[in-house]
């Protein structure tokens, strides 16, 4: 039995060597395979986050399209440079609807208002007429299509003469888009629809 010990431990021994030699000579290859783990959960986290990106990307690309469709419907009510002199026909042909009386001057401010996104070009009207003919005004006025704006109502009543006519002086705000200050879709819609007469 001294020789199947011998050989027995022989064999374990050899064994063992035979390990320790692959187990070292592999430990630069186990090394490499844990930094390769190690680096792919590095990139399938990148891929989550770029795939989360491309996702946001995608519903910023659907909203920023949705927007530029509302902004294009808003510049569309704002009055064009050629629709500026007819509105200001339209308010007095609206004031002889109403029954609102006898028109007495208007004066266009010489210099429009220069905003963000549109130019703002006011007029002061002065009407003579009773209360309720420039409701019946105003409430035509809102139903407008464009964006104007009716401010500084002035109304005032002459003591001497009978109640009913009463002088009114008001502000007209005529909103012109600028299309200088947009290089998106809705200022290349407005410029054409502009060219139209």
């Amino acid at each position: 039995m001294d020789f199947f010990r011998k050989q027995s431990l022989i064999g374990i021994m050899l064994g063992m060597i035979a390990f320790t030699v692959i187990w070292f000579s592999l430990s630069a290859k186990r090394l490499h395979f844990k930094e390769l783990i190690k680096s792919n959960d590095q990139l399938t986290i990148e891929v989550k986050k770029v795939t989360q990106f491309k996702d946001n990307f995608e519903k910023l690309k659907i909203e920023i399209e949705e927007q530029e469709m509302r902004i294009a419907e808003l510049v569309q009510l704002f009055a064009s440079t050629n629709e500026r002199i007819k509105i200001t026909h339209m308010v007095q042909k609206l004031a002889s609807i109403s029954g609102l009386g006898q028109f007495q001057e208007q004066k266009n401010i010489d210099n429009p208002i220069r905003n963000d996104y549109y130019f703002d070009y006011s007029s002061i009207f002065k009407y003579i007429g009773s209360f309720h003919e420039f409701g019946r005004f105003l409430s035509l006025i809102s139903g407008y299509e464009k964006i104007i704006n009716i401010s500084d109502i002035v109304m005032t009543r002459n003591a001497a003469k009978n109640a009913t006519p009463v002088s009114i002086e008001f502000r007209l705000s005529v909103y012109v888009y600028d299309p200088s200050t947009d290089t998106s879709v809705a200022a290349a819609r407005f410029a054409n629809s502009e060219d139209k007469p």
